[in-house]
């Protein structure tokens, strides 16, 4: 079980199958309760400054927009 986290503005972001954490001021709440990315091995979490998370897997990165507790899931094109 990977957990992934980011810390921006003293603000936590954790990732852990499946489910999205956002951490402030010792207050937890839930982002996202079912998404996608447990199965895709997640490697990576960058946050920029407005509301979205980005997270790098195999195969793709999800963008999570943080205000409306969604995500889209890209998917990487094969090259080849």
């Amino acid at each position: 079980i990977a957990t992934i986290a980011k810390v921006n503005n003293n603000i936590l972001d954790d990732e852990t199958v499946g489910k999205l954490y956002r951490v402030h001021n010792l207050q937890k709440d839930l982002i996202i309760k079912d998404g996608i990315w447990g199965r895709f091995r997640p490697n990576s979490l960058a946050a920029d400054d407005s509301q979205n998370i980005y997270m790098g897997m195999n195969g793709g990165y999800v963008l999570v927009d943080l205000a409306n507790k969604s995500y889209k899931f890209f998917k990487y094109k094969n090259e080849h």
